[in-house]
């Protein structure tokens, strides 16, 4: 009798381990790549028979599911800050097969335009791209006139676009901007040659008790004092001040002793003196002189 039975567990080893011979499976690789050694990320793997196993990965790194049933699989992968990750794949396992599925996260990147205006024809400039922040990465982009250039595979984040200095020139502010993945980020530079203003006092006597003062006012809250200048000639109180373009107003604060105002003029304009507030309004134009000339008299008794 128990020969027989030990037979009978014989013929049902044999069976089963037949059956399982008959049963496809096969081996599936999961590999990690573009991570740093002590970045970790979980890898799902999802099959036949409601199969579904997690693995933990470091870093570069290669795990093994030997054995598994044939048939099709979906890997998916958790999410690693700051780095794009890569797309679920999905994968045939056929009867002893041995699939690889690699796994490669990449730096988000994107796209900087930098823009400059303003140059003159014969001048030229460069402009500095730091970062990404904090990091203090430099890129020199250098613009022999007005163009567009642009960094095609930046690292996602935030960067300094930094304009040369020129003289002559309004120089644009450092500016920050967001580079995104997947996007174009533009960055505008612009700059502005200055206007130069001249401006002369005639008609006022050598020997003075009290010097008059000239007072210019424009944009942004700008304002120059100067003292009016004795003399009958050219006598020049305000000399190639650098301004920037636009509508300024010169102003006579206070006269020469002894001296009347016969009026101020804008050389080869229009524009008009007002006497009632001693002053003329007038517009400096880039890469321009305008010349201002402020007449005074001795009245007679």
């Amino acid at each position: 009798m128990k020969r027989i039975q030990s037979l009978i567990v014989v013929i049902l080893a044999l069976l089963v381990g037949c059956s399982q011979e008959l049963v496809a499976r096969g081996e599936l690789i999961v590999e990690t790549l573009g991570l740093t050694q002590g970045t970790t990320t979980t890898v799902t793997v999802r099959g036949p028979n409601n199969f579904e196993q997690q693995l933990e990965l470091r870093g570069e790194e290669i795990s093994a599911l030997p054995k598994i049933l044939a048939g099709e699989y979906t890997v998916s992968v958790l999410a690693v800050s700051g780095l794009r990750s890569p797309a679920t794949q999905t994968v045939t396992l056929g009867n002893r097969d041995s699939r690889i599925v690699s796994l490669r996260f990449t730096v988000p990147q994107g796209k900087l335009e930098v823009n400059v205006t303003g140059l003159s024809p014969n001048d030229s400039t460069t402009v500095t791209v730091r970062g990404p922040l904090p990091a203090t990465t430099d890129r020199t982009l250098n613009f022999p006139t007005n163009s567009l250039q642009s960094l095609e595979t930046l690292e996602a984040g935030r960067y300094e676009v930094i304009p040369g200095a020129l003289a002559g020139y309004f120089n644009p502010s450092t500016q920050t901007v967001e580079v995104t993945d997947g996007n174009t980020t533009r960055a505008e530079v612009a700059y502005i040659r200055f206007g130069q203003l001249r401006v002369r006092t005639e008609g006022i006597a050598a020997q003075l008790f009290v010097q008059g003062n000239l007072r210019v006012t424009g944009p942004n809250g700008f304002t120059l004092e100067a003292p009016t200048v004795s003399g009958a000639g050219n006598t020049v109180a305000i000399d190639n001040a650098e301004l920037l373009p636009g509508r300024y107003t010169l102003t006579v604060t206070r006269f020469p002793s002894g001296h009347d105002l016969l009026g101020i003029v804008v050389t080869n304009t229009a524009e008009p003196f007002d006497a009632a507030t001693s002053s003329i309004a007038f517009d400096v134009v880039s890469a321009r002189e305008t010349e201002v000339v402020a007449s005074f008299e001795v009245p007679q008794p």
